[in-house]
């Protein structure tokens, strides 16, 4: 498709707000843009921006906040506001609103066009999948004085422009996205004052809004127009790209998962700021006809968002720029059309993922041929309402020859790790393995007579399971989760195993009376913690805080008076470090006899330790050391005024939201455990939802009836892993000869996991001279000989492993 670049109307026009795209080939000169020689650089030149003389977003959720507007900000203020946050590589955000927000960016010398080289790079806060192209734009000021005058406006053709066609393209255009690019583009915002959305149209005949509450950010529509700007109105003009934003659910109980593709090349936040196609050629630049002009160089840089379209709950395709470079002045060997070796600053994380609902196991009825099952909620956290789905396994199975029911009864553990969903079954000892987004079964098996207690993952291809054969007796079993069989057993473990947690390296396992250190790298003990310190008897429960420790329920012995406790245990040192006593009708009974994995449990996002007292909930401040008893309490339910209670393990955090979950029924026996609720709590103790189960008895489970009601006994909570790791760090620059240790702590994210259960890897390429290792949180290197190399940096957290080539120069 030709390509059409519109003139800007002059500096004043752009503080009019008449905008976009680049040249006029009937303008005087553009047939000879190279007439003024460049000039020579200054004695220091910076290749970062040092003028900014225009900034106008399009109404945009971020919009008066990226950067901030403050009451009685005028335009100049707010392009000092930009300025600052671009300048000397500060790589600050800068929003750009919706479809035609711009801003105009200047140097302090000529950016040299190189033949064969790329010569720039615009910084945005693209990555894989959430890409916001904006259009690039450049001026050389050929007559010199100082300003981008209308008739040095060329636009870079990126891709799209150049007639590419981008594989997403054939989907895209099946799900209704308007794929064409649409040259001489022009488009209205209509400001509003009475909280309505932005309303917009266009010189196509298409109408449509902006605002009105949708995406993240929770301003109202009004806030969402430059409020700077005194027109009521703002049209702006140029090239307008295809839609790239497709909205692909990952399974069928998320209902929005939205992915914005990449362009090829050409744009800015179309790709991570380390990926060489955020690099610009300035040989792309073209002029209204579409036809390459032969600029020496470029003074100013205009970006503006190049996509109209909005994306459910993630609001509308806004350009963000943080920076734009010249990579001439950087390193000398960057910026050719292969790459650069510029040294980069760590991408901005991709925003969380919100899990549309979570999991409750349920044990099923012992002794009443009723096997586990598992209920699916799906959370309205705007209205906080729960929608349950019932025996969602059961469903996925139904074909399976065993009416789709879970293998084994008093299912009482399950968790997510990697792909997949480990239910563990007491009664019949059965481990079951199931897809973790369809529940779809992938493998049943037995333990040889051994009750299945606890399951953790140690890697994405290893898997301890604690267990239970009679008596206190048990061990770990060792479980290859490629192949999904039983590999061993961890040697010198005889006791029931129940709660394991892994920590700076270590596997915690949780005995009837031990506490067994081991090495997950061997499956060899590292030491044994015996429950014999300070009078109490046995060791109860066992959980990890966010800040890494080990925390260890120690029981009070009745008959000495002695009362229960919280042991802190060093994972560095192993030694018992602080002992806390419950207050007073708090402390954690036995669960061996009946074992279950109690409500012992920590946030992952603040550093909390929570359980109850069966009605009440305690929360425990670890950096403060605090106790807070009156949290939350259960009431009545509306049924015979009882009390409820909390059933089963009764209460896990989510780890996103960090909303606990609760599971009770009415206390007492026989009816009352066919009253069950689901609730929702805040961290603050506030209760944000509370749902009765029914039976939904039309799936004909064996017994557990009782009229529309059902006896679920439910076990556990668990929860998706909606969010997966995240590799940061981009670029590392070494002192020859001189080892660097490099604090990996910030440099990966998973949102959804604590930082200590994210093992961390590297490695070089074979023949490398570049030494690397791991040592706990930290990246030991050593470069001996200079020049550019790479290594390679994974993750794994919650099973999964994410890997990610960093560039590494040698100086």
């Amino acid at each position: 498709m030709r390509v059409t670049s519109w003139r800007l109307i002059g500096a004043l026009a752009l503080l009019m707000g008449i905008t976009v795209a680049c040249s006029d080939a009937e303008l005087p000169g553009v047939d000879n843009p190279g007439e003024r020689p460049v000039p020579e650089k200054p004695a220091d030149p910076t290749p970062y921006v040092t003028r900014v003389l225009d900034y106008r977003p399009a109404p945009g959720q971020f919009v008066n906040s990226i950067p901030e507007y403050e009451e009685g900000d005028t335009q100049e203020t707010m392009n000092g506001k930009v300025l600052d946050a671009l300048c000397e590589g500060r790589k600050g955000l800068v929003s750009l609103g919706g479809y035609g927000g711009y801003v105009v960016v200047g140097f302090d010398h000529t950016i040299a066009n190189k033949p064969g080289l790329r010569d720039f790079r615009v910084l945005g806060n693209a990555f894989e999948n959430s890409c916001e192209p904006g259009i690039v734009c450049v001026a050389y000021d050929r007559n010199g004085n100082g300003l981008p005058d209308e008739d040095e406006w060329y636009e870079i053709a990126g891709s799209a422009q150049q007639g590419i066609s981008e594989a997403w393209y054939e989907k895209a255009g099946l799900a209704g996205n308007d794929v064409n690019v649409v040259s001489a583009y022009e488009i209205t915002y209509q400001a509003t004052t009475d909280g309505k959305a932005i309303g917009w149209s266009d010189n196509q005949g298409q109408t449509g809004t902006i605002g009105g509450g949708e995406g993240g950010a929770k301003t109202s529509p009004a806030a969402r127009f430059p409020r700077w700007i005194s027109d009521q109105t703002l049209t702006f003009r140029g090239t307008r790209l295809p839609q790239n934003g497709l909205n692909e659910p990952q399974d069928e109980y998320t209902a929005e998962y939205h992915k914005l593709y990449r362009y090829g090349f050409g744009y800015a936040d179309n790709v991570a700021n380390t990926n060489d196609d955020a690099c610009i050629d300035i040989g792309w630049a073209v002029d209204r006809e579409g036809k390459p002009v032969d600029l020496p160089g470029v003074d100013f840089v205009k970006v503006y968002t190049g996509v109209l379209q909005t994306n459910g709950w993630l609001g509308e395709c806004s350009t963000e720029v943080m920076g734009v470079e010249d990579l001439h002045l950087l390193t000398p060997s960057a910026g050719t059309n292969e790459g650069g070796g510029v040294q980069e600053a760590d991408s901005q994380p991709n925003p969380p993922v919100r899990a549309a609902g979570f999991y409750v196991l349920n044990e099923g009825w012992f002794g009443h041929a009723d096997p586990g099952s598992v209920n699916y909620f799906d959370v309205d956290y705007d209205n906080n309402t729960l929608t349950p789905h019932y025996r969602i396994y059961q469903e996925a199975n139904k074909d399976d020859g065993n009416k789709g029911l879970l293998r084994g009864t008093t299912s009482q553990f399950a968790t997510i790790w990697g792909d997949n969903v480990y239910i563990l079954a007491k009664q019949g000892t059965t481990v079951t393995i199931a897809d973790a987004k369809t529940f779809k079964t992938k493998k049943t098996f037995g333990l040889n007579g051994q009750q299945p207690n606890f399951f953790l993952g140690v890697d994405e291809k290893k898997g301890y399971i604690g267990t239970r054969t009679s008596g206190v007796n048990g061990g770990i079993s060792i479980v290859d989760l490629e192949s999904m069989t039983v590999t061993g057993t961890v040697p010198g473990i005889v006791y029931q195993i129940g709660n394991m947690c892994m920590s700076d390296g270590k596997i915690f396992a949780l005995a009837d009376r031990k506490v067994y250190v081991i090495d997950p790298q061997t499956d060899q003990l590292i030491k044994t913690i015996s429950e014999t310190y300070d009078g109490r008897k046995r060791f109860n429960r066992i959980c990890k805080s966010l800040d890494g420790q080990i925390w260890i329920v120690g029981n009070g012995v009745v008959t000495t008076g002695a009362k229960g406790h919280l042991a802190r245990l060093n994972p560095t040192t192993l030694e018992l470090e602080e002992k806390i006593e419950f207050p007073d009708g708090f402390a954690i009974g036995e669960n061996w006899g009946a074992f279950n994995a109690g409500d012992l449990c920590a946030s992952t996002q603040r550093n909390l330790l929570y359980w109850s007292n069966g009605t009440r909930i305690l929360q425990y401040d670890v950096d403060h050391g605090t106790f807070n008893t009156d949290f939350f309490a259960l009431g009545t339910s509306e049924y015979k005024q009882a009390q409820e209670i909390l059933y089963g393990a009764g209460m896990r955090v989510d780890p996103l939201t960090d909303e606990l979950i609760l599971t009770t029924c009415q206390k007492g026996y026989g009816v009352n455990y066919a009253y069950n609720w689901v609730y929702r709590v805040s961290p603050q103790g506030q209760l944000l939802s509370r749902t009765e189960l029914f039976g939904n008895n039309s799936n004909d489970n064996t017994g557990g009836n009782r009229g529309d009601r059902y006896y679920w006994f439910p076990a556990i909570p668990f929860f998706q892993d909606a969010n997966k790791p995240q590799i940061l760090l981009n670029s590392i620059a070494l002192k020859g000869g001189e080892e660097t240790v490099m604090d990996l702590s910030a440099k990966m994210v998973d949102y959804d996991n604590m930082p200590g259960d994210m093992v961390k890897r590297v490695r070089v390429p074979e023949g490398s001279s570049l030494q690397a290792r791991i040592e706990g949180n930290k990246l030991v290197l050593k470069g001996d000989m200079p020049g550019t190399s790479t290594l390679t940096l994974a993750v794994m957290s919650n099973g999964v492993v994410v890997e990610k080539e960093v560039r590494v120069v040698v100086r």
